[in-house]
This record gives structure tokens, sequence and C-alpha cells, in this order.
């Protein structure tokens, strides 16, 4: 019997694996100059996020946090592009809440329309 991943979990897939997800995100960003930092409320939400979606919808696991990411910094990567000089982002729990809640009501309200 597999159990479902916890917030607890989706923080230590976040930060503490040997290739932790927002590390791979830092690197990616890196190359168009942006300097990605994520405080501690953060990433505990988007992990809180990731189990409330896995409970309430298919239970993607650990691949949850790749289409939250996506989501959430899909703006900074399209407008990454071009910059001369590194400026960093910091991603807040308020950034979070902005740019991920309002996207997961709509997602979730799409699969409802025919």
């Amino acid at each position: 019997d597999l159990t479902s991943l916890s917030k607890e979990d989706f923080v230590k897939i976040l930060t503490s694996t040997d290739n932790a997800l927002l590390q791979q995100h830092a690197a990616l960003l890196k190359v168009d100059n942006i300097d990605l930092k994520f405080t501690a409320e953060a990433i505990d939400y988007i992990a809180e996020l990731a189990e409330i979606e896995n409970e309430n919808s298919e239970n993607l696991g650990a691949r949850r946090l790749h289409g939250l990411m996506e989501l959430l910094l899909e703006d900074i990567s399209f407008n990454a592009g071009g910059l001369s000089n590194t400026v960093e982002v910091l991603i807040d729990l308020k950034y979070v809440k902005d740019h991920l809640d309002k996207k997961i009501k709509s997602n979730n309200l799409t699969k409802y329309i025919i």
C-alpha cells in the first residue's frame, strides 16, 4: 500500500534531494541572468499546495511539483531572455499566492466545463 506524499516530503523534494527541483529551476534561469531565490514560507506553501492538489485530484506524487513550478515561473521564464545584468528575483509567499492560487482554481474549474 503506497502512501501519499506529505507536505514535508514535498519540501524535501524541493530543497534537499541531490537534484532538488528549486536548484534545477534556479540553474535554468541563471542562464538568462536571473538569480532565483525562494523564501522558506514560499517553499512551504508550494509544498502545501502540492499535497492538497494530490488529495483533491489525481495523485501525481512528486510530479505534481513540476506542474506547480511551471505555473509559478512561467511569467519569469517568458520574460527572462535578453537580460545583460544579473537580476535577483525573490519568490516569496505573496508571489506564490498571487501566481498559483488563481491558476489552480482556474485549472480545477476547467474540468467541469463541457
